[in-house]
């Protein structure tokens, strides 16, 4: 399932803050079946172990997709040092809600 959601997720990093995205329209992916898109409707992507509040996404019912825009020091968002710069490690999940 991860591998599957994978391809509808887009991360952006910016000066102050990530925007994590989770797509789920049809007419950008076509391929997208009826079922997954529902599933990504319904559900609720978060970072971190937090499921509520600003560590939580925001519904975009227009463009059809979840965003989560964070500082990097919140949500458990991990700094990583190698010896060309550094990275950030965010543990991204998607919490499926009943009908």
């Amino acid at each position: 399932m991860h591998e599957l959601l994978e391809q509808y997720l887009n991360v952006t990093c910016q000066r102050e803050r990530i925007n994590v995205q989770l797509t789920f329209n049809r007419r950008k992916h076509p391929e997208m079946t009826k079922s997954i898109r529902e599933m990504i409707w319904r559900g609720r992507m978060c970072i971190g172990d937090d499921k509520s509040g600003s560590c939580c996404s925001q519904l975009n019912m227009i463009q059809d997709y979840h965003i989560v825009l964070v500082g990097y020091s919140k949500c458990g968002i991990e700094k990583t040092f190698f010896a060309g710069g550094f990275n950030f490690i965010a543990k991204v999940g998607l919490f499926l809600r009943s009908s």
